[in-house]
């Protein structure tokens, strides 16, 4: 059934709007350390930078720690200090100075989670009017529901499909358009006694929040 499966992907929703829904095959990010890196990339396009230091290297570098101490989570970044030109009554620009402003960025990865809280996840991805706004994303949409809804409905406590999950958020005005949040579900289908390990069939449906 997997191997069907994989073979229909990807489906894609909501193109062109706020929410971005993929149902692929493989993982985005299959380990702590890939969505870490992800999301420091993200931290150094928006020109965050953590308290008490002075270089983008050294900003990396300490929330990389940060992050690690405290098994993912959060982390508080700020914004540089802005610049803005000011057109005055007389005519004349003057610049101002804007205080830095606090930007929360989170993630979180887990590499097995329980089946009914992959359902709610997968339910969180997939109820939004993005998904369902043309005849065609309804018509995938059905097809995605359909196909996850049989994979779920045959796995059990002795089965051999896990799920795992990440999200992430970095929302800043920076990354408009390049994605500023994204949570995903991971499939993971294990070969069977008689399989090799490389047929292990992985897939995941993933939101991106755009802007």
């Amino acid at each position: 059934l997997a191997r069907i499966c994989t073979h229909l992907l990807p489906l894609q929703l909501g193109g062109g709007t706020n929410y971005l829904v993929e149902f692929r095959e493989g993982h985005s990010f299959s380990s702590k350390e890939a969505l870490l890196n992800h999301l420091l990339q993200k931290a150094e396009a928006a020109n965050l930078f953590i308290d008490n230091t002075q270089t983008t290297d050294q900003s990396l570098c300490m929330a990389r720690e940060v992050f690690l101490r405290n098994g993912l989570g959060t982390a508080k970044f700020r914004t540089i200090n802005i610049t803005n030109n000011e057109e005055s009554i007389t005519g004349n620009t003057t610049a101002a100075t804007l205080p830095p402003q606090i930007v929360t960025v989170e993630c979180c990865h887990q590499s097995q989670i329980e089946k009914r809280s992959a359902i709610s996840w997968t339910n969180y991805i997939l109820d939004r009017d993005a998904c369902r706004r043309s005849k065609k994303d309804r018509e995938t949409y059905r097809f995605i529901r359909a196909w996850l809804d049989c994979l779920f409905s045959r796995t059990d406590d002795n089965d051999t499909i896990v799920f795992g999950m990440w999200r992430w958020a970095c929302k800043h005005r920076n990354l408009t358009g390049q994605g500023i949040a994204g949570v995903g579900i991971m499939i993971t289908v294990a070969p069977t006694a008689s399989e090799s390990d490389s047929n292990t069939i992985t897939m995941e449906v993933r939101l991106t929040r755009m802007y």
